[in-house]
């Protein structure tokens, strides 16, 4: 009658949480499959469970030969005259890192007891060189492939992650850009509502709402023109006014067009607020010229007057000068 192998068990597997419980580690697959081998060479008759030794880490540098409960599991195996009994040593070395397999080989080799694999259903120490040689590359090639399938992993998420960046970014751009073409359609909409208003008056935003829903022109989401995005409408108009080339009665030197600035003409002098540069892009036009020199006025090719006022641009640090129609300045030239 062959005599049952009395064994301490010895149950290793890396978890990405701590758990908190040994019903959190029961819980684990790899734990679940390993104990399950173990119970099945008990149902068969191949070993005895004396004790049992369970360990895990999260550290995927620390493979199962330099646990403590490893070690603890061969003094009490020592102690009992019994043997370490583990589901696949296959598996544990291919779980290690690949530049420690052969020190958990060396360490299976110089155990002092007895280790039973399931799997093969023999001691390690009875397995033939060329076996364990096999064993060993087996390991070595599924690290290798399973690191490499991780890499890819990762490099496939860092691509995803890089496009959906990329497409927020060329989302914002669309909007900008769908924003711009919106202002250069209505722009004759806005300077005939200016036109309308009195010398010295200013076009308000509530103003430019009420004039474009009884022309029954929509606002950019389809809906109706509020104070909101009347102004946003405004200020880029402003914008695209500064951006465009001058119109042929224009001096030169001017830029811009008929616009009235939503603000009254200064004394010329130079203003101590200041606006920060970084902001200059978000701000209105007249907001951007705040600070000049004094008006002067000139008269164009067609005999309209028009004052010029010359400044510097917050954004670009260029000089420029802006030709504004006589009427929208309460100064003359001096």
């Amino acid at each position: 009658m062959v005599s049952v192998l009395q064994v301490v068990v010895f149950v290793f597997a890396y978890v990405r949480r701590a758990p908190r419980s040994n019903k959190d580690l029961a819980a684990v697959s790899s734990v679940r499959a390993q104990r399950a081998s173990i119970l099945l060479g008990q149902k068969l008759g191949d070993i005895e469970i004396i004790h049992e030794r369970y360990s895990w880490t999260t550290n995927r540098r620390s493979p199962f030969c330099e646990r403590p409960e490893f070690h603890m599991a061969i003094r009490e195996a020592k102690k009992a005259g019994a043997a370490i009994a583990v589901a696949d040593i296959a598996s544990l070395l291919a779980e290690a890192p690949a530049n420690k397999i052969q020190d958990c080989e060396h360490a299976l080799n110089n155990c002092t007891v007895d280790i039973w694999d399931q799997r093969l259903r023999r001691r390690w120490q009875s397995v033939p060189d060329v076996a364990r040689t096999a064993i060993l590359a087996t390991a070595a090639h599924t690290r290798n492939t399973r690191s490499n399938l991780v890499k890819l992993g990762l490099l496939k998420a860092g691509e995803a992650r890089s496009v959906k960046h990329s497409n927020f970014r060329n989302g914002t751009q669309g909007n900008i850009q769908r924003a711009d073409r919106m202002a250069l359609r209505l722009k004759d909409v806005v300077l005939a509502e200016n036109a309308k208003l009195p010398p010295g008056s200013a076009l308000s935003p509530s103003a430019l709402a009420r004039s474009l829903n009884d022309q029954n022109i929509t606002s950019p989401r389809g809906g109706r023109w509020s104070h909101n995005t009347a102004k946003a409408l405004l200020d880029r108009v402003l914008l695209l006014q500064r951006s465009l080339p001058p119109p042929e009665d224009v001096p030169e030197a001017s830029r811009g067009g008929g616009m009235i600035p939503r603000q009254r003409a200064g004394s010329g002098r130079r203003s101590s607020r200041r606006l920060p540069a970084r902001d200059a892009h978000r701000r209105p036009l007249h907001h951007v010229l705040g600070h000049g020199s004094p008006f002067s006025t000139v008269t164009a090719a067609s005999g309209t007057n028009l004052t010029v006022r010359k400044f510097t641009d917050v954004k670009t640090g260029a000089r420029l000068k802006m030709a504004f129609p006589a009427r929208t300045c309460k100064e003359t030239a001096r």
